[in-house]
C-alpha cells in the first residue's frame, strides 16, 4: 500500500498536470478563435473578388486574356490542400478520397498531375502511382500570404507555359470548427458565366 507521502505527491503531480492541460486548452482555444476570425473576415473579400472577375469575364471575349481560353483537356493539374498534422478526424481523409475520385474520373486519356500543399497529402501520394508536379510540405510555419503567392505563381505559370490545360483546386471550406465542406473549384481557365448569371444591376438601363 502506498504511503501517505506518496499519495500526496501523486495528487500534486495530477494537479500540476491539470493546470498545464488547462493552460494548453486556453492557448489552443485562442489560436482557434483567431483562425476562425481570419477566415470569416477574409471570406466577404474573396467572394466579392470572385464576383468581380465573373462580371468582368462576361464583358470580354474568351480570347481577351490567356487565362480565359479553354483548351482540350489532355493534361490537368489538381491542387490539393491538406494539413501538416493528423488527429483531425476526416479532414484529410475526405480530401484525399475526393482527389482519388477526381483522378479516377479523368481516366487514362487525361494525365492528371498533382500540386500538393500540406504534408499529409504529400506523404500519401508520394507512395502512390501519381504524377506530382509541385509539392509544398510543412506549410504550417509559412506566412499565409507568401505561401499563397508562391503557389499561385507556380499554378499560373504552368498554365501560361502550356504545361497544363486546366487547374482545379480541392480544399475544405470552413463552416465551423467541427464541420468543413470538401470543395472543388476550377481555377483556370476562368469559367465565363452564362448570360442569365449577369447581375441585375449590370442589365439596368438608367434614365438620363
Amino acid at each position: 500500500m502506498a504511503s501517505l507521502k506518496a499519495i500526496r505527491k501523486r495528487i500534486g503531480s495530477i494537479r500540476n498536470t491539470q493546470q498545464i492541460t488547462k493552460a494548453m486548452k486556453m492557448v489552443a482555444a485562442a489560436k482557434l478563435r483567431r483562425a476562425q476570425d481570419a477566415v470569416l473576415q477574409a471570406r466577404p473579400y474573396a467572394e466579392k473578388i470572385t464576383d468581380l472577375l465573373k462580371n468582368l469575364s462576361l464583358r470580354v471575349s474568351a480570347e481577351a486574356h490567356p487565362l480565359l481560353v479553354a483548351r482540350e483537356e489532355k493534361r490537368v493539374d489538381l491542387v490539393l490542400f491538406t494539413s501538416d498534422r493528423g488527429l483531425c478526424g476526416g479532414y484529410n481523409a475526405n480530401l484525399i478520397r475526393t482527389a482519388e475520385t477526381f483522378i479516377r474520373d479523368k481516366g487514362n486519356e487525361v494525365e492528371t498531375r498533382l500540386i500538393l500543399v500540406g504534408r499529409k497529402g504529400n506523404d500519401y501520394f508520394q507512395c502512390r502511382n501519381t504524377v506530382i508536379a509541385e509539392s509544398f510540405p510543412n506549410v504550417s510555419g509559412c506566412v499565409p500570404e507568401e505561401l499563397a503567392a508562391e503557389v499561385a505563381e507556380k499554378m499560373i505559370g504552368r498554365f501560361l507555359r502550356g504545361e497544363t490545360d486546366s487547374i482545379t483546386i480541392l480544399y475544405n471550406r470552413f463552416r465551423s470548427a467541427m464541420s468543413q465542406i470538401v470543395t472543388r473549384q476550377q481555377l483556370v481557365p476562368f469559367e465565363i458565366g452564362a448570360e442569365d448569371e449577369v447581375p441585375w444591376w449590370l442589365t439596368v438601363i438608367g434614365e438620363n
